[in-house]
């Protein structure tokens, strides 16, 4: 059973445009990335610490904020997780520096 009979598709005819597509989805994150845009990296690649807490009572996740920058960690993400009733926070802190860890940087 054929389904496509003499099929002549000229694939080779747009091969410049195509050429030039590519390239610039190639060239253009490299240059962002070497011209000095941050890019907004993760717990994964920039080092750090993921803490999942639960409490008893629901958070309050301001007086969570303050009591993290009473500690000195004011860049710290705190997002409340999982369902309603589990009163569940994340607290997602970068890693300090002159820490054992970022001594390799």
């Amino acid at each position: 059973m054929q389904f496509f009979r003499d099929t002549h598709i000229d694939f080779m005819r747009h091969r410049r445009l195509w050429l030039s597509v590519s390239a610039v989805l190639i060239v253009v994150p490299v240059v962002l990335a070497i011209s000095g845009h941050t890019l907004n990296l993760g717990i994964d690649f920039a080092g750090g610490t993921q803490l999942t807490v639960m409490f008893a009572d629901p958070p309050q996740v301001e007086e969570l904020r303050q009591l993290m920058t009473g500690a000195g960690l004011s860049d710290a993400s705190i997002q409340r997780f999982g369902e309603a009733g589990e009163n569940s926070v994340i607290i997602k802190t970068r890693l300090a520096e002159g820490t054992a860890a970022d001594s390799g940087r």
